[in-house]
């Protein structure tokens, strides 16, 4: 890196008498690094004023006291026009961190590289607006949300939720952030989850729990991802309990059974776009004898 001690000696240096090709290439190589820093490093460059104060001083010292040489003169004359134009119109950092938040409601995005999120409601997703420049990396730091991937073995796609990083090329998961553990369920392709001390890989109908307070990964199989992110859903002898994940991902419901028992219990039903969470709960207590009370955010289910 390049400071104002080596800028002050190479003015001092580069005189007409000792000017050499091996000299402006330094030169130039200083120019191409102060103009690809987006912003003036003092510790490095020194104080603003002070390094122009040196340049000014010794071209016009050089300039006084020469004959014309105008490839110098060339040099620090683009070396002054730079230093301006960082001083007056510091460049900053484009980068800006996108966020995305669902209310009482599903909703989706489409990322730069054309992968859909779909979150459940009272969600929240953030990307830097760089996505897919060379990288593509998500947070998911609230709630629940459905990813399909669109497939780039060049860049993998991230998602970090708390201590934990799921990598895909191309796939389609859940992830799930409750308050004691995280899921991430595959649904196509394969899925790397690693925290800080563990990793492991995931293929179709396979999870892996994150547990927050021990930090530590488990696999588990035989893992169903339900489609609560579709439009229409048609529910064939499905188990209450599971459809008790649908409508939590749906609506944001929870859902506390008084009896365990009515976990196992299968009903067949369609869930339909434009259903309400008292649709479908009308619909509940027409083919079944359970009974249903809202409070709040919470459904109970009792016998």
């Amino acid at each position: 890196m390049f400071n104002q001690n080596f800028i002050i000696r190479l003015l001092e240096r580069y005189n007409l008498d000792q000017s050499s090709e091996s000299k402006e290439k330094v030169l130039d190589g200083f120019l191409n690094d102060l103009y690809k820093k987006s912003v003036w490093d003092e510790k490095e460059l020194g104080n603003k004023k002070e390094t122009k104060k040196i340049i000014f001083d010794s071209i016009n010292s050089k300039i006084n006291r020469s004959r014309p040489n105008y490839g110098w003169i060339k040099f620090v004359s683009v070396a002054v026009i730079l230093i301006l134009f960082k001083l007056c119109f510091p460049s900053e950092n484009t980068t800006k961190q996108i966020t995305f938040v669902t209310t009482q409601t599903i909703d989706s995005i489409i990322l730069p590289d054309n992968s859909r999120i779909i979150l459940s409601p009272h969600s929240k997703v953030a990307y830097d607006s760089d996505f897919n420049d060379k990288y593509r990396a998500v947070s998911l730091l609230e709630g629940n949300a459905f990813f399909k991937v669109t497939k780039n073995i060049l860049k993998p796609f991230t998602v970090t939720t708390g201590n934990i990083k799921t990598t895909v090329l191309g796939t389609s998961f859940n992830i799930d952030i409750q308050k004691d553990k995280i899921n991430v369920d595959v649904k196509s392709g394969r899925v790397q989850v690693a925290s800080q001390s563990q990793h492991k890989i995931i293929y179709p109908n396979q999870g892996v729990s994150y547990t927050i307070n021990k930090q530590s990964l488990s696999k588990e199989k035989d893992i169903r991802v339900l489609p609560w992110y579709e439009k229409d859903i048609q529910l064939s002898e499905i188990k209450i309990k599971e459809l008790g994940i649908i409508v939590k991902n749906r609506f944001g419901y929870n859902i506390r059974y008084n009896d365990r028992s009515i976990d196992d219990e299968k009903v067949t039903i369609h869930l339909s776009k434009s259903d309400s969470i008292i649709q479908i709960i009308d619909k509940l207590k027409y083919i079944t004898s359970l009974k249903f009370k809202i409070n709040a955010n919470e459904i109970i289910v009792a016998k």
